[in-house]
Formats: structure tokens, sequence, C-alpha cells
């Protein structure tokens, strides 16, 4: 049976989670097929959700059992069902899959269906939710969608669009405001909210608004702002190394140097001279701290977050670029602020390191307070750079640039 896989597009992220009634039927979704491969990660137990409706025909159940037989006992790297160590491992390695920062969205189209699967590699969670349509219906829906839900007042004019799955605020006398969330259903209805009562013809809705005396205005996403701050953010960063070298900025380059290997050989070719490049940052990054190096970590466990800290008691910089046995991606930089920094991906989730040299004269007594306060979850941003420094100075130094100055990183000096 022949099958496409990709990652998901954002639009198509909005339908790896159970619909409305009225979405289900405009998109041909026929049901979801849920699985956890148990606390040995070696499993697979499914259970299946259908919608009642007529999709669930044989050539569906081939189909689908063709999909989910290949994920599990298929060769190569998309066999990524075939255990928890496989899903990581395929999860982590495109970053382009992601949809949160702890799941990834991965769309396979057969001849007939549509298989939109949300994948979390984490213990103690279901790892597969793969919810099924009809190919046709749903890409005829997300082509419509693209037009975005109008709004109009009771003339019919319209006043505003919004994106399917964008959100309005509704503004009543009095000065009382609520926000809702808005999905398209044809270019006449929309939902505005959950419940049974949500779905609205453009012109009823209006109506409401008139009878009610109140405004709907579109409401900015407010992850907007946030993606803006942290492209901004993003823009000021020096990544110093990443596991997962994205292999498509160096696509040109490895078909000429292996024109006959895979995109999976290519990977690997890609892999090792990145492990190499590695090896050379940590002989550039010799320098040491007499006082020894204090790493932070914010930590992603399978029973949720903590925080903790060690030190690297050598003093060596290129220590702080070692990477542990369950490490799956590991990305080390600098922030804007000056600090090395590491997101480091495993099998439960995502540990975050800010490193910082000791400062000399810190006291063993001050050290061990502000350790206990760190594991403690209550040290703040201004107790750390009171006893510690900032390391990317240094690290711009060997390499040949420089990190901007913070008032708060020279008061603390």
């Amino acid at each position: 049976m022949e099958m496409t896989i990709r990652p998901m597009t954002k639009p198509e992220r909005m339908y790896c989670y159970t619909q409305s009634p009225q979405i289900r039927s405009q998109t041909g979704n026929i049901g979801y097929l849920r699985a956890d491969m148990d606390t040995d990660g070696k499993g697979f137990y499914s259970s299946w959700f259908g919608f009642g409706n007529d999709g669930k025909t044989g050539r569906f159940k081939e189909e689908l059992d063709g999909v989910i037989g290949s994920l599990r006992f298929g060769e190569g790297a998309e066999a990524f069902l075939k255990d928890r160590k496989a899903l990581a491992g395929y999860c982590f390695s495109r970053p382009e899959t992601f949809i949160t920062e702890r799941e990834a969205g991965v769309r396979i189209d057969t001849e007939e269906h549509a298989f939109l699967l949300r994948l979390n590699p984490d213990r103690g969670e279901y790892n597969l939710y793969c919810y099924c349509y009809r190919k046709d219906f749903l890409d005829r829906h997300l082509k419509e969608a693209e037009k975005g839900i109008r709004f109009v007042d009771t003339g019919y004019r319209e006043l505003f669009r919004i994106p399917d799955g964008g959100k309005i605020r509704i503004t009543y006398p009095g000065g009382e405001r609520r926000e809702e969330t808005c999905r398209y259903i044809d270019p006449y209805h929309v939902e505005v909210g959950y419940g049974p009562l949500s779905l609205y013809h453009v012109a009823e809705f209006a109506e409401h608004m008139e009878k009610s005396v109140a405004k709907a205005e579109p409401l900015e996403p407010p992850e907007r702002k946030e993606k803006e701050k942290e492209k901004a953010s993003r823009k000021e960063e020096r990544v110093i190394w990443d596991s997962e070298e994205e292999l498509r900025e160096w696509e040109k380059d490895l078909e000429e140097e292996l024109p006959d290997a895979s995109e999976e050989e290519r990977r690997e070719a890609l892999r090792e001279a990145n492990r190499d490049r590695l090896l050379f940052i940590r002989e550039e990054l010799s320098k040491e701290y007499p006082e020894g190096i204090l790493v932070a970590a914010d930590l992603g466990l399978w029973d949720g977050r903590r925080t903790a800290c060690r030190e690297i008691r050598s003093g060596r910089l290129s220590d702080c670029f070692e990477a542990g046995r369950d490490t799956l991606r590991i990305r080390w930089y600098v922030d804007g602020a000056g600090d090395l920094r590491a997101d480091d991906t495993h099998h439960d989730g995502v540990n975050h390191y800010l490193y910082r040299a000791w400062k000399e004269g810190t006291g063993e007594e001050e050290k061990k307070r502000l350790k206990a306060r760190i594991n403690g979850g209550s040290a703040s941003k201004e107790e750390i750079g009171r006893a510690t420094c900032r390391l990317g100075d240094d690290i711009g130094k060997i390499q040949g640039w420089t990190v901007p100055e913070r008032k708060t990183e020279a008061r603390a000096r």
C-alpha cells in the first residue's frame, strides 16, 4: 500500500483533536485511534473511538491497518511506532513536526483517507492519537477555511474576518467582556465558543449582537506577541552547537557529495560531521574558571518539573558541552543576556540548563546556600547574579563575536 508522510501544516494541527459534530460532518471525520506503549515503551495498547457515521468501510479498515502496520513493523526511520525509543528518535530529529513543546504532528495520506497523527513520546502519556478522515472531505474543508470566518452586521455588510481557530472579544453594556474561539463551518455558518449552542448563521450572530447591545471585534492571538518576543530573543541568540543540525540547510551540498545516498544516509553523514564539529568546539573552548562552574537546571521529568543544580568542579568551559546518556537532542546557545544555556530533550521531556561561573571570593557557605535555594525552587536571578558571572563574554572572545552589555549584569559585577 502506498502512503505519504509529512509534517502537519498549521491549519491541519487543529484537526488532530476531537471536533464538534458539525466539523466532523464537514471534514469526513470517521473516528480516532488512541494508543500507548506501556511502561516499558515496547507495547501497543490501542482503543478505537468512532463517531457513528458510515465511513468505517472495508476500504477504510484496510488502509488504517496498513498505515499502523507499516509504522509498527516496517523498516527504517518511519517505523516510529515500533517502540517509544523509535518514536522519540523520530520526533526529536524532526523539530519541524512539533505542534507543542511535548507533541509532534504528522499527516499520512493513502489513496482515499488522511490520517492526522498526534505523537507524544513521553512515558505516562498516550503516545498516539490518530484522527481519521475522508481525504477529499478534509482537503475541501481546509481549502474553504483558508478564506477565513466572516462577521457581518444586520445589513449583511462584512465587518471583519478572522482565520479558522481565531478569537473574537465580545463587549457587553457595562464593560463586561468575554473571549471566544471561532471555527469555520462553511461560508455562512460559524462556531462561536463551544457547546450545543455555539453554531450560528453569520446573520443570526449579527442579530444576537444587536439584541444584546454587544460588540464583537477580532482579537489578536495572544501567542503572536509571545512569538514576536521569542523571535526577537532568538535573533540575539548565538547557537554554539545543535545535535540535530537541519538537513535542509546542507541538502544541496550533501546531494553533490552523496548523490546516490538515501535521505536517512545523508542525515547520518550530517550527524557524523556535526559530532566532529562538537569535538572541535570543545577543544576551542578550553578556558578554565578557578572557582568552578554552577549549572542550574529546570528539569522536565515524567511526573512534572522541578529545579536542581550541580557543579562542574573542573572549571573547564569545555566540560559544559557534554550530553547525558538519555539525551535525544541537545542545543547549546548563548542567549541575549550573555548566558550560556542548553535545551536537553530526553524521553520524559526537556531539561533547560543555565551555566554560570562562580565569582572569585565566593565562600563555600554562600555557595551552599545558593545551591539549596536553587534545589528548592526559590532562588532568584538576582541571587544567582550576585554569586556568579555569565560565560557568553568569554565564548564570544574565543569565537570572534561580542555580547551586548546588560544593565543587570553590569550591576551584578
